[in-house]
């Protein structure tokens, strides 16, 4: 494959639908070994080869789905939301709430290897993230997988409880909130949530939106609880709907909630689209995107 690639780039003119082909269709686990075998038979990077032939947001969508680990690819999509003028609010929310552990613990790694600094340290400081939504932020920020338990059999009945006492009453403890919800896998999250209908008899997510919404919440805050509350494909699947509506398409958006997906979650993204918009995910990205890189967005999904 490296040798296919080198003769789609090389020579007059450039083959881009042998590069989406490959690129973008990549399983996680063959992105390193294709590098590797890349840069040592051409003696440079895989990386450099694609950014000297293609151009725009297909070049991008190339990079982050076929010449970057998910680490490297969700760094450099963080470190886009925070470098020069402004924050990405809701790029930074995407990648926190849908981000494994697993790709939290690669993601900090890369950040630090690429950019020389402490990712954690680099969102906190935007002007941006501040009171309850950095306190959030920075807790997700956090999550690793040794500090998760995905035991099928745990016993949420305290968590409940203090969950309940963090929501009721006068007030909301927001600080409770977040210990409860940050260091939990989506999967625990979602058990957590049925633990709490049944004892309660309240959907977690309506009790927590209502707890957070008026003239004194944090919207920031709030979007990113609601977004850790709603299972994951099914989130996932919410924010590449947002990523396409009105004027213009939010192609950070787009191309980091398409790349580097199991053919398990790709297809369960695109039903769980179909279930809140009603329409097709691959036909609403060619409808709203063109050329190379609606083939390339395409084909990650």
């Amino acid at each position: 494959e490296a040798q296919t690639v080198m003769r789609a780039i090389k020579g007059f003119g450039t083959d881009e639908a042998t590069l989406i082909t490959i690129l973008c269709t990549l399983a996680e686990e063959d992105i390193l070994p294709l590098q590797m075998a890349f840069s040592s038979r051409y003696e440079k990077s895989m990386e450099q080869a694609v950014l000297s032939e293609t151009s725009g947001k297909f070049k991008r969508v190339l990079l982050l789905a076929g010449c970057d680990g998910v680490g490297e690819s969700y760094a450099k999509v963080i470190n886009s939301a925070v470098a020069g003028l402004g924050t990405d609010t809701k790029a930074i929310i995407r990648l926190m709430v849908t981000a494994t552990p697993e790709q939290l613990d690669a993601t900090r790694e890369a950040y630090s290897r690429i950019y020389k600094k402490d990712l954690i340290r680099a969102v906190g400081s935007e002007w941006k993230v501040r009171g309850d939504f950095k306190r959030i932020i920075e807790a997700l920020a956090k999550r690793h997988p040794a500090n998760v338990n995905d035991d099928a059999d745990i016993d949420y009945s305290a968590d409940v409880r203090a969950m309940r006492n963090a929501v009721e009453g006068m007030g909301t403890d927001e600080a409770a909130v977040i210990a409860l919800l940050a260091n939990k896998s989506h999967k625990q999250i979602e058990a957590f949530r049925e633990a709490y209908k049944i004892e309660t008899g309240e959907l977690l997510r309506e009790r927590i939106r209502n707890e957070t919404t008026g003239l004194f919440e944090s919207k920031l805050f709030r979007e990113t609880l609601m977004g850790l509350l709603t299972p994951r494909e099914e989130q996932i699947a919410i924010y590449l709907g947002e990523a396409m509506a009105g004027w213009g398409n939010d192609d950070w958006g787009l191309i980091s909630m398409l790349v580097h997906r199991t053919e398990e979650e790709k297809m369960a993204i695109r039903t769980k689209y179909t279930e809140h918009f009603g329409g097709d995910l691959i036909a609403d990205i060619r409808s709203n995107c063109r050329g190379d890189y609606e083939d390339a967005l395409v084909a990650c999904i």
